[in-house]
């Protein structure tokens, strides 16, 4: 499998001699994938170190489990050979619903524009509300203080004056 995905042998590069050649194969380990693949890959990369594993007990215990793992990496599903994170499998999940999670991130995308939106429109109504509340009041005032100025200048009010001046009208105001 290493040579297939990388082109060239995990431990015997060049012609090494049989007690170099077991010596190299029992102590090291095989170059990484990233110095030899244009487009590397993790999880076949760690199937592959799983496979060429030196303890047995690390290694995969039959054909097939490795055609297993192998299965799983080609429906994208999460492999046995590396460890069961939450990003791992998240990243997995994404990856074969790459559609439904797009759709999903558009449609919180718009409920969260929309909810903005609501949010900024319903402050600026409250600022046009008060706005207007305080208007109104300024208004009401006015028309308070014209009334309390021309029930003064009635004729039929009983003041002991005959005529009233606008200079009358403004004292009065003003008190």
């Amino acid at each position: 499998l290493y040579k297939i995905l990388t082109g060239r042998h995990p431990y015997l590069e060049g012609s090494p001699l049989l007690p170099e050649a077991i010596q190299r194969i029992c102590e090291m380990t095989p170059a990484p994938f990233r110095q030899s693949l244009a487009k590397w890959d993790a999880d076949l990369e760690t199937i592959t170190r799983k496979a060429l594993e030196k303890d047995p007990a690390r290694r995969y215990q039959s054909v097939g489990a490795l055609a297993a793992d192998i299965d799983c990496y080609l429906a994208d599903q999460p492999i046995t050979a590396r460890a069961p994170s939450t990003i791992y499998q998240l990243s997995k999940l994404v990856k074969r619903n790459r559609w439904a999670v797009m759709g999903l991130a558009a449609v919180l995308g718009m409920l969260v524009s929309f909810s903005v939106v609501t949010l900024v429109q319903s402050r600026q109504v409250r600022a046009e509300r008060d706005r207007a509340n305080q208007e109104a009041a300024a208004a009401k005032q006015v028309a308070s203080f014209l009334e309390d100025l021309f029930k003064y200048a009635d004729p039929t009010n009983d003041r002991g004056k005959g005529e009233v001046t606008a200079r009358d009208l403004l004292r009065s105001g003003r008190q």
